[in-house]
């Protein structure tokens, strides 16, 4: 090898270990990077921890949601804190709103820490953690912080709310483990309840009135075998905690009376509320609990008719003759505000008229449906997808070409999809039952969203706003008392939709009597297997009526109306009577267990003397608007039928 080689070879050595230089030293500045990025992450994190109790909530949550996301592989889910579908009519509010400093805001924040403290809720002395720990093996511990929202927000009586809240899904024992509780069950009373105690209290020619319970999950007091103990943030500490405080270290303040957000709380208040209310004693009978119903108790009041009460966590609902007579005593035992007549409850706007012995009565949610609009056109897709005018029908049916070509794009709702249907599944509930179906549909593809799903959730929006002062309506006689029975229309499609071969059970429950029509339930949901005839189909919506409707409310009218109640079920498919009443169908040897005991409890119940099963003709079944999608020509005398309308087409 010549002298120029070897020097050759030396440079060529030298330049592949300086470029190996370099390529470790590029590595460790990467590296380098990455930990001070992460360093001033953990660093600004740790600094948020101290900034307020909504950002501390916010961390929790997203690290939840991280935690989740590595063990699956569904879509990262975006703004799902921003938006509020879980408020529905409460608009919350962090340090960063501007309303969240007003003087409304604070004299509300004030208000309710001062009610808190003075009613006790904990002690103002605190102790050190340790010695919490030293004095109680089962000590547990936990935080609390505040939550302010605007109530109401969508109507003229908006006002600041201020709560309290204990972070139930951060209590720990001693040890630093979670601490879960056996006694966590919370059942209130539901819409259908509410509905029937109100239609009842006209019927027997009483009243009906409504109040709040005051602070309702305070009220009881903690067992003193339950040692819980909180860290009070010193903006929600009085001036007295903060000077007892001084010289503590890591003071907790031990919890007296439950608070929201823990999961024992709902359960406690309901038990002090059931023994409060039967440890009354006013007149010859005592408050009951209807069996099945929860937080719903009935006695014989002063006049000898029923007296209905029915409660949906502080939200008390009194019907029947003679009620005002029976709210003082309650006042004894339970802190209520003053009653007044019904009229919105859970969101819910109820107009009462009287005409002789016949009382009208108004259901609407408008101002919530108008605010849901607002949402939609606030929402980012709503620039390619804006509302139409002169809508008349809730759901859109695709044609194969838009099946085909729309089915593969995605959806510019796919971030907010479930935000909007469930901010509409609130009034569907409630009021709205025409548009049911399309957001039972509509919901399934939430995971999967695409443009399709873009123009029918558009069609729908365009729906509620040409439709928003659409009123559920009712009519009840107290002449009709003696007479009034129970009617069902259970209802299934075959097949579903255009994706799936899963049929779809609908149902829509009244009170029926002499000039009496009175809405009571409706649904619509997805059945859990392939039915393979119309007949099987209809036998498993009739089955989910008569097990979650219709069986429980003729419970509940029989103790209102201390008689039994007859109940009508109306289908329009001759061969599902036929099956029905014979309990047993050759053709039907091959249903599956679940489908074949459906059949049987149906057979079962449609044999008692209090349960009548009627041909009705198609055009005149109530549950078709929740099975399927109808056209405009079907789907207005389909409102009127179950009580819908006016239906005000506005220009949009």
């Amino acid at each position: 090898m010549t002298a120029d080689e070897r020097q050759q070879n030396i440079f060529l050595h030298m330049e592949q270990q300086i470029e190996k230089s370099l390529r470790r030293a590029t590595a460790k500045l990467d590296v380098l990077k990455s930990h001070t990025v992460t360093l001033a992450a953990t660093v600004k994190h740790n600094d948020n921890l101290f900034v307020n109790d909504r950002t501390v909530e916010q961390q929790l949550l997203y690290k939840q949601i991280e935690e989740v996301h590595k063990h699956n592989k569904h879509r990262k889910k975006l703004d799902l804190l921003p938006i509020n579908f879980m408020g529905l009519v409460t608009k919350l509010l962090n340090k960063n709103d501007a309303e969240y400093h007003t003087a409304g805001a604070k004299l509300v924040i004030d208000t309710e820490i001062s009610k808190l403290v003075n009613a006790g809720v904990w002690d103002v002395m605190p102790v050190s953690k340790r010695s919490a720990e030293r004095m109680y093996s089962d000590a547990t511990f936990s935080r609390i912080f505040g939550i302010l929202g605007i109530k109401d927000i969508e109507s003229l009586t908006a006002k600041y709310k201020y709560r309290v809240v204990l972070q139930g899904s951060n209590v720990k024992d001693d040890g630093g483990n979670n601490v879960y509780f056996s006694d966590t069950s919370s059942a209130p009373t539901n819409m259908a309840c509410i509905r029937s105690v109100m239609s009842y209290g006209h019927l027997s020619g009483g009243e009906t009135s409504q109040a709040d319970a005051e602070q309702a999950f305070i009220q009881p007091l903690l067992d003193e075998s339950v040692h819980m103990f909180i860290f009070i943030p010193k903006e929600l500490q009085t001036a007295e905690m903060l000077a007892n405080s001084i010289g503590v270290n890591n003071p907790v303040f031990r919890l007296r009376r439950p608070l929201y957000g823990w999961s024992r709380s709902g359960n406690i208040w309901e038990q002090h509320l059931a023994t409060s209310l039967q440890n009354i004693k006013y007149g010859t009978d005592s408050w009951k609990p209807v069996e099945h119903w929860p937080q719903t108790f009935w006695k014989i009041g002063n006049k000898g008719k029923v007296i209905m009460l029915t409660v949906y966590v502080d939200d008390f609902v009194l019907a029947g003759p003679g009620t005002s007579d029976e709210w003082p005593s309650i006042r004894k035992h339970v802190r209520t505000t003053e009653h007044s007549q019904i009229g919105r409850v859970l969101g819910v706007h109820h107009t009462f008229t009287k005409d002789g012995t016949v009382v009208n009565t108004d259901i609407d949610m408008v101002d919530y449906v108008e605010q849901s609009v607002e949402m939609y056109n606030s929402s980012k897709g709503s620039e390619k997808w804006p509302l139409k005018s002169n809508v008349h029908y809730p759901w859109y049916e695709p044609t194969q070409t838009e099946i085909d070509e729309l089915t593969i794009l995605p959806g510019v709702f796919s971030t907010n999809a479930a935000s909007l249907l469930m901010k509409a599944l609130y009034c569907a509930r409630m009021v709205r039952l025409d548009i049911c179906y399309t957001i039972n549909t509509l919901s399934r593809y939430v995971t999967k969203w695409n443009a399709l799903c873009d123009k029918q959730l558009r069609h729908l929006y365009s729906y509620m706003a040409c439709t928003s002062h659409t009123k559920l309506h009712g009519r009840v006689d107290t002449l009709g008392l003696d007479n009034v029975v129970l009617h069902g229309y259970p209802d299934a499609d075959l097949a579903g939709t255009f994706d799936t071969t899963i049929a779809t059970s609908g149902g829509f429950v009244e009170l029926v009597g002499d000039n009496t029509f009175f809405p009571l339930v409706w649904y619509s949901k997805r059945q859990t297997a392939t039915s393979h005839s119309t007949t099987e189909a209809e036998l498993v919506s009739a089955s989910k009526m008569l097990r979650e409707s219709l069986v429980p409310l003729q419970h509940l009218w029989s103790i209102m109306l201390q008689r039994p109640i007859l109940a009508v079920i109306h289908e329009d498919n001759v061969s599902t009577i036929t099956v029905i009443q014979a309990g047993y169908s050759p053709q039907l040897r091959y249903i599956n267990k679940h489908h074949w005991i459906s059949l049987g409890l149906t057979h079962e119940v449609c044999k008692q003397s209090d349960m009548l099963l009627k041909h009705c003709s198609s055009d005149k079944q109530k549950g078709d608007l929740m099975t399927k999608g109808l056209a405009r020509p079907k789907h207005g005398p389909a409102l009127h039928m179950v009580g819908l309308y006016p239906i005000i087409i506005v220009d949009w």
